[in-house]
C-alpha cells in the first residue's frame, strides 16, 4: 500500500524518478501496476510511453483500462509505437478498455477506428466512450446509429453532440475522410 500510495501521489505531483517507477511496472502487485499507469499519465517521455503501453497489456482489466485511457487521452504522443498498442486494445474483452482506445485513436484522426467505433455504436446501448470516439471524428456512417440512440434516449447530451458534430461534417462534405 505504501509503494501504490507513494505512486497516486507521485502521480498528482506528475513527478519522480521515471526509471524507478517504469521498473514497478511488473510488480506482482495489480494495485501497483495500476498505480504505475496512473502515475505515468500525461508523461510523455519515452520510458513512460514504453511502459504505458506494457501496461496495457496487461492481466488485469483495471492496469488495461488505466494504461489505455493515459495513452490514448492524457499522452500529446502521435507515433505509430503509440497507435499501434491503441489499435491492440481494439479488440479487447473489456469495454471501456476498448473505448479508451477508440477515444485516443479518433483524437489522432486514425481512420483504422472508424470500424469499431461503427462496431460498439451497434451494441445495446452504446458506449459512452464509442459516442465520445464518434463526436471526435464525426463520419456519416456514424450518423444512423447516433439518430437511433438519440431516439432510444433524447436526453443523452453525448450522443446529441455526436449527432451535431456528424452532420456538421456531413455538411462541409468531409463525412468520408
Amino acid at each position: 500500500m505504501v509503494v501504490e500510495s507513494a505512486l497516486v501521489a507521485l502521480g498528482h505531483l506528475k513527478t519522480g524518478d521515471l526509471p524507478a517507477i517504469c521498473a514497478l511496472m511488473s510488480h506482482v502487485s495489480v494495485d501497483v501496476r495500476h498505480a504505475v499507469a496512473f502515475c505515468l499519465g500525461g508523461r510523455d517521455e519515452e520510458p513512460a510511453v514504453q511502459t504505458l503501453v506494457r501496461l496495457s497489456k496487461d492481466d488485469d482489466a483495471h492496469v488495461r483500462d488505466w494504461a489505455t485511457f493515459a495513452l490514448g487521452a492524457l499522452s500529446t504522443v502521435d507515433t505509430s509505437m503509440l497507435r499501434d498498442a491503441l489499435v491492440e486494445r481494439l479488440s479487447d474483452s473489456d469495454v471501456d478498455v476498448r473505448g479508451e482506445a477508440m477515444r485516443g485513436l479518433a483524437l489522432r484522426k486514425d481512420m483504422r477506428v472508424a470500424d469499431a467505433i461503427l462496431d460498439e455504436l451497434q451494441r445495446p446501448g452504446g458506449s459512452d466512450l464509442a459516442i465520445d470516439a464518434a463526436s471526435e471524428m464525426p463520419r456519416n456512417e456514424f450518423l444512423p446509429l447516433l439518430e437511433a440512440l438519440v431516439a432510444s434516449n433524447p436526453d443523452a447530451e453525448n450522443v446529441t453532440l455526436a449527432v451535431a458534430e456528424c452532420r456538421r461534417t456531413i455538411l462541409n462534405g468531409r463525412g468520408h475522410e
